[in-house]
Protein backbone atom coordinates (compact mmCIF):
# COMPACT_ATOMS: atom_id res chain seq x y z
CA UNK A 1 0.00 0.00 0.00
CA UNK A 2 1.11 3.40 -0.79
CA UNK A 3 1.96 5.58 2.24
CA UNK A 4 0.47 8.40 3.57
CA UNK A 5 1.58 12.17 4.06
CA UNK A 6 3.30 12.43 7.85
CA UNK A 7 1.15 14.80 9.30
CA UNK A 8 2.62 18.17 10.62
CA UNK A 9 3.16 18.76 14.22
CA UNK A 10 0.66 21.54 14.71
CA UNK A 11 -1.91 19.07 12.75
CA UNK A 12 -1.97 16.65 15.68
CA UNK A 13 -2.84 19.68 18.47
CA UNK A 14 -5.66 19.42 21.15
CA UNK A 15 -5.75 15.49 20.39
CA UNK A 16 -6.31 13.43 23.38
CA UNK A 17 -3.36 11.77 24.91
CA UNK A 18 -5.19 9.05 25.08
CA UNK A 19 -5.82 8.66 21.70
CA UNK A 20 -1.89 8.69 20.76
CA UNK A 21 -1.77 6.23 23.18
CA UNK A 22 -3.88 3.69 21.94
CA UNK A 23 -2.98 4.79 17.70
CA UNK A 24 0.74 3.82 18.99
CA UNK A 25 -0.40 0.68 20.90
CA UNK A 26 -1.74 -0.56 17.83
CA UNK A 27 0.24 0.51 14.58
CA UNK A 28 -1.48 3.72 14.17
CA UNK A 29 -0.67 7.12 13.03
CA UNK A 30 -3.13 10.18 14.09
CA UNK A 31 -3.73 12.56 11.42
CA UNK A 32 -5.92 15.77 11.10
CA UNK A 33 -5.84 18.00 7.94
CA UNK A 34 -6.87 20.90 10.71
CA UNK A 35 -8.56 21.58 13.64
CA UNK A 36 -12.36 21.42 11.74
CA UNK A 37 -11.71 17.72 10.56
CA UNK A 38 -12.09 14.64 12.23
CA UNK A 39 -9.36 12.93 13.67
CA UNK A 40 -7.83 9.71 11.38
CA UNK A 41 -5.96 6.96 12.46
CA UNK A 42 -3.93 5.83 9.42
CA UNK A 43 -1.80 2.85 8.80
CA UNK A 44 0.38 1.87 5.94
CA UNK A 45 -1.54 -1.55 6.42
CA UNK A 46 -5.10 -1.52 5.32
CA UNK A 47 -6.80 1.61 3.24
CA UNK A 48 -9.22 1.35 6.29
CA UNK A 49 -8.96 3.98 8.41
CA UNK A 50 -10.89 5.32 11.49
CA UNK A 51 -12.26 8.78 11.68
CA UNK A 52 -12.71 10.49 14.77
CA UNK A 53 -14.65 13.68 16.23
CA UNK A 54 -13.81 14.93 19.57
CA UNK A 55 -16.05 16.26 21.79
CA UNK A 56 -14.31 17.34 25.05
CA UNK A 57 -17.67 18.63 26.91
CA UNK A 58 -18.53 15.12 26.53
CA UNK A 59 -14.86 13.92 27.23
CA UNK A 60 -16.10 11.41 24.34
CA UNK A 61 -15.07 10.69 20.60
CA UNK A 62 -17.86 9.30 17.64
CA UNK A 63 -15.91 7.26 15.27
CA UNK A 64 -16.82 5.43 11.70
CA UNK A 65 -14.67 3.37 9.44
CA UNK A 66 -13.82 4.64 6.29
CA UNK A 67 -12.51 2.90 3.25
CA UNK A 68 -10.36 4.70 0.55
CA UNK A 69 -8.28 3.85 -2.16
CA UNK A 70 -5.53 5.84 -3.55
CA UNK A 71 -4.77 5.78 -7.38
CA UNK A 72 -1.12 4.98 -6.65
CA UNK A 73 -2.33 1.48 -5.59
CA UNK A 74 -5.13 0.67 -8.04
CA UNK A 75 -5.91 1.77 -11.45
CA UNK A 76 -9.01 2.84 -12.78
CA UNK A 77 -12.38 3.49 -11.58
CA UNK A 78 -11.99 2.56 -7.82
CA UNK A 79 -15.71 1.53 -7.08
CA UNK A 80 -15.19 -2.25 -6.97
CA UNK A 81 -12.61 -1.76 -4.29
CA UNK A 82 -14.57 0.42 -1.71
CA UNK A 83 -17.70 -1.68 -2.29
CA UNK A 84 -15.83 -4.97 -2.08
CA UNK A 85 -13.72 -4.21 1.09
CA UNK A 86 -16.19 -2.01 3.06
CA UNK A 87 -19.41 -5.01 2.51
CA UNK A 88 -16.52 -7.58 2.86
CA UNK A 89 -15.21 -5.86 6.14
CA UNK A 90 -18.77 -5.28 7.55
CA UNK A 91 -19.58 -8.87 7.14
CA UNK A 92 -16.83 -9.46 9.02
CA UNK A 93 -17.20 -7.05 11.52
CA UNK A 94 -20.91 -8.59 11.96
CA UNK A 95 -20.15 -12.37 12.32
CA UNK A 96 -16.65 -11.75 14.07
CA UNK A 97 -17.66 -8.51 16.87
CA UNK A 98 -21.65 -8.63 16.47
CA UNK A 99 -21.40 -5.20 14.90
CA UNK A 100 -23.92 -3.83 12.77
CA UNK A 101 -22.32 -1.04 10.39
CA UNK A 102 -24.78 1.39 8.55
CA UNK A 103 -23.50 1.63 5.40
CA UNK A 104 -22.71 5.68 3.45
CA UNK A 105 -21.28 5.37 -0.02
CA UNK A 106 -19.52 8.97 -1.18
CA UNK A 107 -19.42 9.69 -4.52
CA UNK A 108 -16.60 11.05 -6.06
CA UNK A 109 -17.88 14.83 -7.41
CA UNK A 110 -14.93 15.17 -9.71
CA UNK A 111 -15.51 11.92 -11.35
CA UNK A 112 -17.91 10.27 -13.84
CA UNK A 113 -21.29 9.90 -12.35
CA UNK A 114 -22.35 7.20 -10.16
CA UNK A 115 -18.24 6.66 -9.00
CA UNK A 116 -17.77 5.92 -5.44
CA UNK A 117 -14.69 8.08 -4.06
CA UNK A 118 -14.85 6.42 -0.66
CA UNK A 119 -17.65 3.72 1.70
CA UNK A 120 -17.83 5.21 5.30
CA UNK A 121 -19.44 2.19 8.02
CA UNK A 122 -21.17 3.77 10.95
CA UNK A 123 -20.93 0.99 13.81
CA UNK A 124 -24.86 1.23 15.54
CA UNK A 125 -24.98 -1.94 17.12
CA UNK A 126 -24.47 -3.28 19.98
CA UNK A 127 -22.93 0.14 20.80
CA UNK A 128 -23.41 3.66 19.97
CA UNK A 129 -20.63 5.02 17.83
CA UNK A 130 -19.84 7.73 21.24
CA UNK A 131 -16.66 6.17 22.93
CA UNK A 132 -15.41 8.04 26.41
CA UNK A 133 -11.74 7.92 26.52
CA UNK A 134 -11.99 6.24 30.12
CA UNK A 135 -10.06 3.23 30.62
CA UNK A 136 -13.22 1.12 28.98
CA UNK A 137 -13.26 3.40 26.06
CA UNK A 138 -9.94 3.25 25.43
CA UNK A 139 -10.35 -0.63 25.26
CA UNK A 140 -13.43 -0.27 22.94
CA UNK A 141 -11.29 1.60 20.33
CA UNK A 142 -8.29 -0.63 20.61
CA UNK A 143 -11.09 -3.44 19.15
CA UNK A 144 -12.17 -1.57 16.18
CA UNK A 145 -8.44 -1.08 15.06
CA UNK A 146 -7.22 -4.14 15.78
CA UNK A 147 -10.59 -5.39 13.82
CA UNK A 148 -9.54 -3.18 10.47
CA UNK A 149 -5.61 -4.82 10.46
CA UNK A 150 -7.15 -8.32 10.95
CA UNK A 151 -10.04 -8.22 8.17
CA UNK A 152 -6.81 -7.65 6.39
CA UNK A 153 -5.10 -10.22 7.36
CA UNK A 154 -7.37 -12.80 7.40
CA UNK A 155 -9.63 -11.87 3.83
CA UNK A 156 -7.11 -10.05 1.48
CA UNK A 157 -5.15 -12.36 0.89
CA UNK A 158 -7.78 -14.48 -0.76
CA UNK A 159 -8.29 -11.50 -3.18
CA UNK A 160 -4.52 -10.55 -3.58
CA UNK A 161 -2.12 -14.09 -3.80
CA UNK A 162 1.54 -14.35 -4.17
CA UNK A 163 1.10 -14.26 -8.00
CA UNK A 164 0.39 -10.66 -7.70
CA UNK A 165 3.89 -9.62 -6.87
CA UNK A 166 5.26 -10.51 -10.24
CA UNK A 167 2.39 -9.40 -11.96
CA UNK A 168 0.97 -5.44 -12.67
CA UNK A 169 -2.32 -4.75 -11.03
CA UNK A 170 -4.55 -4.14 -14.36
CA UNK A 171 -8.17 -3.60 -14.27
CA UNK A 172 -10.08 -5.63 -16.69
CA UNK A 173 -13.26 -4.32 -17.32
CA UNK A 174 -13.42 -4.89 -21.14
CA UNK A 175 -12.94 -8.47 -20.17
CA UNK A 176 -15.72 -8.39 -17.34
CA UNK A 177 -17.98 -7.11 -19.98
CA UNK A 178 -19.87 -10.05 -20.89
CA UNK A 179 -20.52 -11.26 -17.74
CA UNK A 180 -21.97 -7.78 -16.37
CA UNK A 181 -24.15 -7.77 -19.31
CA UNK A 182 -25.54 -11.25 -18.42
CA UNK A 183 -25.54 -10.10 -14.72
CA UNK A 184 -27.63 -7.06 -15.44
CA UNK A 185 -30.05 -9.03 -17.95
CA UNK A 186 -31.04 -10.79 -14.63
CA UNK A 187 -31.39 -8.33 -12.30
CA UNK A 188 -33.59 -6.10 -15.12
CA UNK A 189 -31.74 -3.21 -14.99
CA UNK A 190 -31.50 -2.12 -18.75
CA UNK A 191 -30.30 1.91 -18.22
CA UNK A 192 -26.75 2.05 -19.05
CA UNK A 193 -26.19 4.79 -16.59
CA UNK A 194 -27.56 3.14 -13.67
CA UNK A 195 -24.63 0.40 -13.65
CA UNK A 196 -21.16 0.24 -13.02
CA UNK A 197 -19.19 -2.63 -13.44
CA UNK A 198 -15.30 -4.04 -13.29
CA UNK A 199 -13.19 -6.99 -13.71
CA UNK A 200 -9.18 -7.22 -11.63
CA UNK A 201 -7.02 -9.74 -11.84
CA UNK A 202 -5.15 -8.61 -8.78
CA UNK A 203 -7.53 -8.69 -6.81
CA UNK A 204 -9.14 -11.62 -8.28
CA UNK A 205 -13.14 -10.36 -8.76
CA UNK A 206 -15.40 -9.13 -11.06
CA UNK A 207 -18.20 -6.31 -9.69
CA UNK A 208 -21.42 -5.28 -10.60
CA UNK A 209 -23.14 -2.24 -9.57
CA UNK A 210 -26.91 -1.21 -9.94
CA UNK A 211 -27.23 2.41 -8.60
CA UNK A 212 -31.10 2.97 -8.81
CA UNK A 213 -31.58 -0.55 -7.73
CA UNK A 214 -29.26 -0.17 -4.73
CA UNK A 215 -27.79 -3.90 -5.71
CA UNK A 216 -24.76 -4.94 -5.98
CA UNK A 217 -22.93 -8.46 -7.62
CA UNK A 218 -19.52 -9.42 -6.70
CA UNK A 219 -18.04 -12.22 -8.35
CA UNK A 220 -15.22 -14.23 -5.89
CA UNK A 221 -15.33 -17.97 -5.12
CA UNK A 222 -12.38 -17.17 -2.98
CA UNK A 223 -14.35 -14.40 -1.50
CA UNK A 224 -17.28 -16.87 -0.52
CA UNK A 225 -15.27 -19.45 0.84
CA UNK A 226 -13.65 -17.33 3.39
CA UNK A 227 -16.84 -15.56 4.49
CA UNK A 228 -18.27 -19.25 4.62
CA UNK A 229 -15.40 -20.17 7.11
CA UNK A 230 -15.87 -16.94 9.07
CA UNK A 231 -19.04 -17.79 9.80
CA UNK A 232 -18.68 -21.07 10.97
CA UNK A 233 -16.32 -19.86 13.51
CA UNK A 234 -19.23 -18.18 15.52
CA UNK A 235 -21.62 -19.22 17.83
CA UNK A 236 -24.91 -19.73 16.91
CA UNK A 237 -27.45 -16.70 16.28
CA UNK A 238 -31.36 -16.58 17.28
CA UNK A 239 -33.10 -16.15 14.41
CA UNK A 240 -36.80 -15.86 14.50
CA UNK A 241 -38.79 -16.24 11.58
CA UNK A 242 -42.40 -14.88 11.58
CA UNK A 243 -44.80 -14.40 8.45
CA UNK A 244 -43.39 -11.04 7.48
CA UNK A 245 -39.30 -11.15 7.94
CA UNK A 246 -37.20 -12.52 10.41
CA UNK A 247 -35.78 -11.26 13.53
CA UNK A 248 -32.15 -11.83 14.12
CA UNK A 249 -30.81 -11.79 18.17
CA UNK A 250 -26.76 -12.07 18.44
CA UNK A 251 -25.84 -10.91 21.70
CA UNK A 252 -26.44 -7.35 22.56
CA UNK A 253 -27.27 -6.90 17.78
CA UNK A 254 -30.52 -7.18 16.98
CA UNK A 255 -31.69 -7.23 13.06
CA UNK A 256 -34.76 -7.73 11.18
CA UNK A 257 -35.46 -8.62 7.23
CA UNK A 258 -38.96 -8.23 6.16
CA UNK A 259 -40.02 -11.21 3.90
CA UNK A 260 -40.31 -8.96 0.40
CA UNK A 261 -36.46 -8.37 0.61
CA UNK A 262 -35.31 -11.64 1.68
CA UNK A 263 -37.37 -12.93 -0.89
CA UNK A 264 -36.42 -10.29 -3.87
CA UNK A 265 -32.27 -11.36 -2.64
CA UNK A 266 -32.92 -15.02 -3.19
CA UNK A 267 -34.66 -14.78 -6.31
CA UNK A 268 -31.86 -12.42 -7.81
CA UNK A 269 -28.93 -14.42 -6.47
CA UNK A 270 -30.87 -17.66 -7.76
CA UNK A 271 -30.81 -16.16 -11.26
CA UNK A 272 -27.54 -15.20 -10.94
CA UNK A 273 -26.31 -18.37 -10.12
CA UNK A 274 -28.99 -21.23 -11.65
CA UNK A 275 -29.20 -24.66 -11.09
CA UNK A 276 -26.09 -24.08 -7.85
CA UNK A 277 -27.59 -26.35 -5.44
CA UNK A 278 -25.27 -24.67 -2.79
CA UNK A 279 -27.06 -23.76 0.38
CA UNK A 280 -26.67 -20.05 0.54
CA UNK A 281 -26.33 -18.04 3.85
CA UNK A 282 -27.45 -14.55 4.82
CA UNK A 283 -26.02 -11.54 6.65
CA UNK A 284 -27.68 -8.15 7.90
CA UNK A 285 -26.04 -5.19 8.74
CA UNK A 286 -27.96 -1.96 9.29
CA UNK A 287 -28.93 -0.98 5.84
CA UNK A 288 -28.00 -3.72 3.70
CA UNK A 289 -28.61 -7.70 3.53
CA UNK A 290 -25.79 -9.97 2.08
CA UNK A 291 -26.77 -13.11 0.75
CA UNK A 292 -23.57 -15.51 -0.57
CA UNK A 293 -24.31 -18.77 -2.54
CA UNK A 294 -21.47 -20.83 -4.17
CA UNK A 295 -19.58 -18.23 -6.01
CA UNK A 296 -21.32 -15.28 -5.76
CA UNK A 297 -21.77 -12.23 -3.23
CA UNK A 298 -25.03 -10.17 -3.28
CA UNK A 299 -26.34 -7.13 -1.96
CA UNK A 300 -29.62 -5.60 -1.08
CA UNK A 301 -29.96 -2.46 0.12
CA UNK A 302 -32.56 -2.31 2.38
CA UNK A 303 -33.13 -1.45 6.22
CA UNK A 304 -32.22 -4.21 8.29
CA UNK A 305 -31.12 -2.24 11.45
CA UNK A 306 -32.74 -1.93 15.33
CA UNK A 307 -34.95 0.41 14.59
CA UNK A 308 -36.79 -1.94 11.50
CA UNK A 309 -36.36 -5.05 14.68
CA UNK A 310 -38.14 -2.25 17.06
CA UNK A 311 -40.87 -1.58 14.90
CA UNK A 312 -41.63 -5.71 13.62
CA UNK A 313 -41.38 -6.53 17.31
CA UNK A 314 -44.06 -4.01 18.09
CA UNK A 315 -45.90 -5.18 14.69
CA UNK A 316 -46.03 -9.31 15.81
CA UNK A 317 -46.52 -7.96 19.99
CA UNK A 318 -49.62 -6.13 18.59
CA UNK A 319 -51.11 -8.66 16.47
CA UNK A 320 -50.21 -11.38 19.97
CA UNK A 321 -52.31 -9.54 22.11
CA UNK A 322 -55.13 -9.13 19.66
CA UNK A 323 -55.16 -12.71 19.37
CA UNK A 324 -54.80 -13.28 23.01
CA UNK A 325 -57.91 -11.32 23.80
CA UNK A 326 -59.86 -13.47 21.60
CA UNK A 327 -58.55 -16.98 21.92
CA UNK A 328 -57.27 -16.65 25.65
CA UNK A 329 -58.75 -14.02 27.51
CA UNK A 330 -58.68 -14.17 31.71
CA UNK A 331 -61.42 -14.26 33.16
CA UNK A 332 -60.40 -13.16 36.60
CA UNK A 333 -57.36 -12.12 38.28
CA UNK A 334 -55.85 -13.34 41.70
CA UNK A 335 -54.01 -10.79 43.11
CA UNK A 336 -51.78 -11.74 46.11
CA UNK A 337 -52.00 -10.51 49.73
CA UNK A 338 -48.49 -9.16 50.50
CA UNK A 339 -47.09 -7.69 47.22
CA UNK A 340 -43.53 -7.00 46.66
CA UNK A 341 -43.06 -2.84 45.97
CA UNK A 342 -39.77 -3.93 43.88
CA UNK A 343 -42.14 -6.17 41.62
CA UNK A 344 -45.35 -3.77 41.47
CA UNK A 345 -43.35 -1.08 40.13
CA UNK A 346 -41.62 -3.26 37.43
CA UNK A 347 -45.34 -4.49 36.34
CA UNK A 348 -46.14 -0.68 36.13
CA UNK A 349 -43.30 0.14 34.69
CA UNK A 350 -43.91 -2.38 31.79
CA UNK A 351 -47.63 -1.68 31.52
CA UNK A 352 -47.22 2.17 31.27
CA UNK A 353 -44.25 1.44 27.96
CA UNK A 354 -47.10 -0.12 26.32
CA UNK A 355 -49.34 2.50 26.85
CA UNK A 356 -49.31 4.77 23.34
CA UNK A 357 -48.40 8.46 24.31
CA UNK A 358 -45.97 7.83 26.57
CA UNK A 359 -42.44 8.10 25.51
CA UNK A 360 -40.30 6.78 28.01
CA UNK A 361 -40.06 5.76 31.84
CA UNK A 362 -37.37 5.57 34.50
CA UNK A 363 -37.23 5.56 38.43
CA UNK A 364 -36.91 9.18 40.30
CA UNK A 365 -36.77 7.41 44.27
CA UNK A 366 -34.14 4.52 44.94
CA UNK A 367 -37.01 3.04 47.49
CA UNK A 368 -40.16 4.10 49.61
CA UNK A 369 -40.92 7.06 50.18
CA UNK A 370 -42.36 9.10 53.26
CA UNK A 371 -45.88 7.95 52.38
CA UNK A 372 -44.51 4.46 51.66
CA UNK A 373 -45.13 4.72 47.93
CA UNK A 374 -42.25 4.41 45.07
CA UNK A 375 -41.89 7.03 42.02
CA UNK A 376 -41.25 7.18 38.55
CA UNK A 377 -40.91 9.83 36.16
CA UNK A 378 -42.11 9.76 32.05
CA UNK A 379 -43.19 11.91 29.60
CA UNK A 380 -46.64 11.59 28.38
CA UNK A 381 -47.99 12.61 25.34
CA UNK A 382 -51.30 14.25 26.41
CA UNK A 383 -54.38 15.28 23.70
CA UNK A 384 -57.15 17.85 24.35
CA UNK A 385 -59.04 15.65 26.31
CA UNK A 386 -56.20 15.22 28.83
CA UNK A 387 -55.67 18.66 29.44
CA UNK A 388 -57.59 21.31 31.20
CA UNK A 389 -58.21 24.20 28.61
CA UNK A 390 -58.04 27.42 30.24
CA UNK A 391 -57.81 29.76 27.30
CA UNK A 392 -60.42 30.36 24.45
CA UNK A 393 -57.62 28.55 21.83
CA UNK A 394 -57.56 25.22 22.83
CA UNK A 395 -54.74 23.30 22.86
CA UNK A 396 -53.73 19.85 20.91
CA UNK A 397 -50.99 17.61 22.21
CA UNK A 398 -48.26 18.68 24.39
CA UNK A 399 -45.52 16.55 26.02
CA UNK A 400 -45.49 16.67 29.89
CA UNK A 401 -43.18 15.15 32.24
CA UNK A 402 -45.09 13.10 34.82
CA UNK A 403 -44.36 11.89 38.56
CA UNK A 404 -45.72 8.19 38.95
CA UNK A 405 -46.51 6.89 42.26
CA UNK A 406 -46.87 3.13 42.96
CA UNK A 407 -48.42 2.36 45.99
CA UNK A 408 -48.98 -1.65 46.81
CA UNK A 409 -51.67 -2.28 49.52
CA UNK A 410 -53.81 -4.90 49.88
CA UNK A 411 -56.57 -2.10 51.53
CA UNK A 412 -57.93 0.81 50.37
CA UNK A 413 -55.76 3.83 49.60
CA UNK A 414 -56.86 7.33 51.46
CA UNK A 415 -56.17 10.80 50.92
CA UNK A 416 -53.56 9.95 54.43
CA UNK A 417 -51.70 7.44 52.34
CA UNK A 418 -50.75 10.20 49.89
CA UNK A 419 -47.95 12.91 50.64
CA UNK A 420 -48.67 16.37 49.60
CA UNK A 421 -49.37 15.89 45.29
CA UNK A 422 -47.99 19.23 44.86
CA UNK A 423 -44.91 19.01 46.83
CA UNK A 424 -44.26 15.80 45.03
CA UNK A 425 -44.81 17.48 41.45
CA UNK A 426 -42.84 20.05 42.21
CA UNK A 427 -39.65 18.38 43.73
CA UNK A 428 -39.69 16.35 40.43
CA UNK A 429 -39.93 19.64 38.56
CA UNK A 430 -43.17 17.56 36.90
CA UNK A 431 -45.93 18.66 35.19
CA UNK A 432 -48.41 16.33 35.59
CA UNK A 433 -49.37 13.51 38.26
CA UNK A 434 -50.14 10.00 38.01
CA UNK A 435 -51.30 7.55 40.89
CA UNK A 436 -50.90 3.69 40.57
CA UNK A 437 -52.39 1.41 43.60
CA UNK A 438 -52.49 -2.27 43.89
CA UNK A 439 -56.19 -1.90 45.11
CA UNK A 440 -59.02 1.04 45.66
CA UNK A 441 -59.01 4.32 46.28
CA UNK A 442 -61.31 6.21 48.66
CA UNK A 443 -64.05 8.22 48.06
CA UNK A 444 -62.07 11.33 49.64
CA UNK A 445 -59.05 10.69 47.99
CA UNK A 446 -60.43 10.71 44.70
CA UNK A 447 -62.61 13.57 45.25
CA UNK A 448 -59.43 14.98 45.96
CA UNK A 449 -57.78 14.39 42.91
CA UNK A 450 -60.89 15.45 40.76
CA UNK A 451 -60.12 19.15 42.65
CA UNK A 452 -56.65 19.01 41.27
CA UNK A 453 -57.66 17.91 38.12
CA UNK A 454 -60.36 20.83 37.56
CA UNK A 455 -57.95 23.42 38.48
CA UNK A 456 -55.60 22.54 35.77
CA UNK A 457 -52.58 23.35 37.29
CA UNK A 458 -51.47 20.26 36.62
CA UNK A 459 -52.11 16.72 34.81
CA UNK A 460 -53.69 14.37 37.14
CA UNK A 461 -54.72 11.06 36.58
CA UNK A 462 -54.57 7.20 38.24
CA UNK A 463 -54.83 3.74 37.61
CA UNK A 464 -56.56 1.28 40.54
CA UNK A 465 -56.95 -2.35 40.11
CA UNK A 466 -59.48 -2.53 37.99
CA UNK A 467 -57.25 -0.34 35.48
CA UNK A 468 -54.53 -2.31 36.08
CA UNK A 469 -56.68 -5.44 35.31
CA UNK A 470 -57.85 -3.75 31.81
CA UNK A 471 -54.33 -3.38 31.01
CA UNK A 472 -53.50 -6.88 32.17
CA UNK A 473 -56.12 -8.34 29.84
CA UNK A 474 -54.49 -6.92 27.40
CA UNK A 475 -51.02 -7.56 27.26
CA UNK A 476 -50.95 -11.72 28.47
CA UNK A 477 -47.14 -11.63 27.82
CA UNK A 478 -46.74 -8.99 30.99
CA UNK A 479 -49.34 -11.06 32.85
CA UNK A 480 -47.55 -14.20 32.78
CA UNK A 481 -44.05 -12.50 33.95
CA UNK A 482 -45.69 -11.81 37.44
CA UNK A 483 -47.47 -14.17 39.20
CA UNK A 484 -45.71 -13.08 42.30
CA UNK A 485 -48.38 -9.90 42.18
CA UNK A 486 -50.80 -11.64 40.04
CA UNK A 487 -52.22 -14.10 38.26
CA UNK A 488 -55.35 -14.89 35.93
CA UNK A 489 -57.91 -18.02 36.39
Amino acid sequence: MAKRTAPKAEQLQDIPAQLHKVASHCGYRLYRPSPEDPIQFVTDSTPIRILCIHSPEEKAIYCWFDVRTLSADFSGDRTDLHEVIAFSFSAFLRVTLTISSRVWVVPNGFGPPGEVSAVMLAPEQPNPPRIYLDKAGQRALTVLLHSAIKYWELVWPVFHGPECAQVPEVDQWRAATPWAENIGAKIGETDPNQLQYMGRFCPRWMHYRSIKKLVTVVHSPALIARLREIHKSVGRWRVVPEPEGTFVVSEGTRNYVSATAHRTAAQLLKRVEPGSHTQPFTLLIENRLFIAGKEHLLVLGRECGRQRFDAARQKLRSRYEQESQVLFPPTSFEWRSRIDDNQFELLVRELLHRVKGISWIRRASAGRERDAGRDLIAEFMLGPLDLVQTTDKPRLFQRKRVVVQCKAFAATVGKSRVRDIRDTVEYHRAEGYFLVVSSQLSSGLIDHLCRMREEGTFYVDWWTRAELEDELAKHPDILERYHSVVTSR
